[in-house]
């Protein structure tokens, strides 16, 4: 079987689009086949040798997570990690030794809608059904065609696991199971765990799949033993810590599956004793923590709470009380915003399909419309009046339910990415003022609304939108026979440029949040329309994130080289990166920091492969890889290759971005099943 967890669930959805671990993956040491056979040579994990063949004989070595600070609301961080790759072989060396120990244990949950189900296998459809299953996917999205989807390439995108039921949670909402519940019951409440993941203890994790925590104990000497393993291998990637575990990899949404799905199944015996069957006097629907409660009387709801209560507390988790929400379970979940949202939408394409329904019955009449001079304003969808409406209908949705702008805001762009068709499409002088006010608008309200929400999430949907205006411009302006349209080309790309600068010079940007737009604005290189020296260096001085170094080292550089007008900028970002190597935060891993700290390793290795910099700049990296290699050559196996992908060109990199989008709603298609 050619699934490969590396590629897959050991990278954050949060990480950069040019960041990659190909080298990993790609890596015949670290095959699954390799995997397999080091495991059947081992006998026992206590008898392991730390050091230099410590992926191959599955030896546990402790490593620091690179963390990125993620914006998800106005008011909440996460801290989302990216493994060291030593960490991220380790788990997938977990994954293929207990995957089906893992399956075993996640079938005894009645509650859960997103639990792994089985391994996949690697026939995904036909090219047929392929093709027709995905065809109004790929409508969304004009840049992509079914040769590009191939059956391969979906195949490289897969999870390792097949899940249960649904994707996200949004899906568990629009599940048949749940729309039968809300008809069904007459209560529903909601409740997750407080503070989850950075409050599960590591060891909590072997008491659950022990069913106890006096066997747990018992048994902590079997080191080599599953229950004991995906204890220590969940510390190991989070250098030995046993409070908390890292957020971001799939891996840890699993271990967390772990100790929830003993949960579920504790508090379902407990209803059971008392006569209260599941799927008949209440029912249970848990996405990850979120956990939502269908049931008819109270007595019932105070029964399973405490029930709750009871079974957390052993494995020292609690409600969030301040989180309890209840509903009236007929009425819809989060839906009165969206719905209104959607019916902004419904009213904007009705009104401009009755536009070009007129013009069309006009003209086939021989009469002028009256209405023609307003529709001349549209590009090709949407006039200068219908976007205004628009865009007022949804800050007035989003004024109303301040406390969900986020996600209003986020379901607004993912809504509005493949729903515009922004393209260039003029036939006089007249018709190209218009169309560039319509820009304007479009530009300006979109960039009120990242304001309202300048999360992680909301930038990577902008950067989305930004790139689908510049696809269809970019086609607009290759057709020859519209040579009006050329005339503008300049002004209207200068349009497009200037809003996402103006973003960039704003008080309430962050560059750690808004990184991905550095790669973006680099598009307008081509066209002579350049970011200053000022604006780059600044957020290098004020943002010692990898994140920000390298999408600002990807904008500087170009066709092999750094402009000579960003000297001073790559003499800065050499000179931060320097001294922030040097200056290194010890956290505990000071013998070797390379083969123990991520956020070391990845800026170590990667800007000693940044084509910007010189021979000298590169040779000061280089040595520290060099020396650490010696030490320990596997090091030399991880570090063959940059992380971040320097060379990749702006037409990849838009590629990389939609693709991201597509294989995800492609694998809803096949992955997830009742």
């Amino acid at each position: 079987m050619n699934n490969n967890y590396l590629r897959t669930d050991v990278i954050p959805e949060e990480a950069p689009i040019l960041f990659s671990n190909k080298q990993l993956y790609e890596n015949k040491k670290f095959s699954e086949k390799a995997i397999r056979k080091s495991i059947k040579e081992v006998s026992s994990v206590s008898k392991l040798k730390v050091g230099a063949t410590c992926v191959r004989e599955g030896a546990i070595n402790n490593t620091v997570p690179m963390i990125m600070p993620v914006l998800v609301r106005s008011n909440k961080k996460r801290r989302i990690a990216i493994m060291h790759p030593f960490a991220q072989i380790q788990t997938f060396r977990f994954i293929v030794q207990f995957e089906k120990q893992l399956i075993i244990h996640f079938k005894k949950s009645s509650f859960s809608v997103r639990s792994p189900r089985k391994r996949n296998d690697n026939r995904i459809y036909s090219h047929e059904v392929l093709i027709k299953k995905t065809s109004h996917i790929l409508y969304r999205y004009r840049n992509i065609d079914n040769q590009e989807l191939s059956e391969d390439y979906i195949r490289k995108f897969r999870h390792y696991f097949s899940y249960k039921s649904v994707s996200n949670l949004n899906d568990m909402f629009k599940q048949n199971k749940f729309i039968n519940a809300r008809k069904k019951y007459e209560h529903l409440i909601k409740i997750d765990v407080l503070n989850f993941f950075p409050s599960i203890y590591t060891h909590t994790i072997s008491w659950a799949l022990y069913s106890s925590k006096r066997l747990g104990k018992l048994h902590q000497k079997d080191t080599g033993s599953f229950q004991n393993q995906a204890d220590k291998v969940t510390q190991s990637i989070n250098f030995n810590e046993t409070n908390g575990i890292i957020v971001g990899p799939e891996y840890s949404r699993i271990i967390a599956e772990i100790i929830l799905t003993t949960v579920d199944k504790n508090v379902e015996s407990g209803m059971y004793s008392m006569g209260y069957v599941h799927g008949r006097d209440y029912q249970v629907f848990r996405y990850v923590d979120d956990t939502y409660i269908f049931y008819n009387n109270n007595d019932l709801k105070e029964n399973i709470r405490s029930f709750y209560d009871k079974e957390l507390e052993k494995f020292n988790l609690k409600i969030n009380v301040n989180k309890i929400i209840g509903y009236d379970a007929s009425l819809a979940i989060n839906e009165t915003s969206i719905d209104s949202i959607r019916e902004a939408f419904n009213y904007f394409e009705n009104s401009n399909k009755l536009l070009v329904l007129q013009k069309n019955f006009d003209l086939a009449q021989g009469k002028l419309n009256i209405d023609n001079k307003k529709f001349e304003l549209s590009d090709t969808r949407g006039t200068y009046e219908q976007w205004q409406i628009l865009f007022s209908r949804i800050k007035d949705v989003i004024y109303n339910n301040k406390e969900n702008a986020t996600t209003l805001v986020n379901y607004f762009f993912s809504s509005i990415m493949h729903r515009i068709n922004l393209s260039p499409n003029f036939t006089t002088k007249g018709g190209a003022y218009k169309y560039i006010n319509t820009l304007n608008l479009f530009l300006d309200q979109i960039l009120i609304l990242l304001k309202l929400s300048p999360t992680r999430k909301t930038y990577s949907y902008y950067v989305i939108i930004q790139l689908t205006l510049l696809r269809d411009m970019k086609k607009s302006f290759s057709d020859k026979s519209l040579d009006l349209i050329n005339d503008y080309k300049m002004n209207i790309y200068g349009s497009v440029f200037s809003s996402i600068r103006s973003v960039l010079s704003f008080d309430w940007f962050d560059p750690v949040q808004g990184y991905e737009l550095y790669p973006l604005i680099k598009f307008f290189k081509n066209f002579d329309m350049y970011l200053t020296p000022f604006e780059l260096i600044t957020p290098i001085k004020q943002n010692n994130q990898y994140v920000v170094y390298t999408a600002i080292a990807y904008y500087i550089y170009d066709k092999k080289r750094v402009s000579p007008n960003f000297k001073t900028v790559e003499k800065k970002l050499y000179q931060e990166i320097k001294e922030n190597i040097e200056n290194f935060k010890d956290k505990g891993t000071s013998k070797n920091k390379i083969a123990k700290d991520a956020e070391f390793f990845y800026m170590v290795n990667d800007f000693s492969k940044y084509p910007g910099f010189s021979g000298q700049e590169k040779l000061f990296f280089r040595t520290k890889l060099g020396q650490a290699s010696s030490e320990i050559p596997l090091i030399q196996e991880i570090s063959k290759e940059s992380y971040y992908e320097w060379d990749t060109d702006f037409n990849e990199y838009s590629r990389k971005v939609f693709m991201k989008i597509i294989i995800g709603k492609v694998n809803k298609l096949n992955n997830y099943y009742e």
